[in-house]
């Protein structure tokens, strides 16, 4: 049995830690999986406030309707 390292929760780091660690026995041989990362938690903040998440929201969704219809779509048109 091994213990496995993932160095980084960025996004890659943590899909690894998840598929690793998802389910007991969802990766044989591994008995303990330790994950580090060099920015602690507490530093770690959120890209806009609480105020501004809605807008943010409209902006991504509006954005993933696009890159799928292959169409420019205004924000307005998805705007919450």
């Amino acid at each position: 049995m091994a213990r496995v390292g993932v160095a980084g929760v960025g996004r890659i780091g943590r899909m690894h830690a998840r598929t690793l660690g998802s389910t007991p026995g969802s990766s044989p041989g591994v008995d303990e999986l330790l994950v580090a990362d060099a920015i602690p938690p507490e530093r770690f903040r959120a890209a806009c406030t609480a105020e501004d998440s809605p807008e943010a929201l409209s902006v991504a969704e509006s954005c993933e309707l696009s890159r799928r219809e292959l169409w420019p779509i205004r924000i307005a048109e998805v705007r919450l």
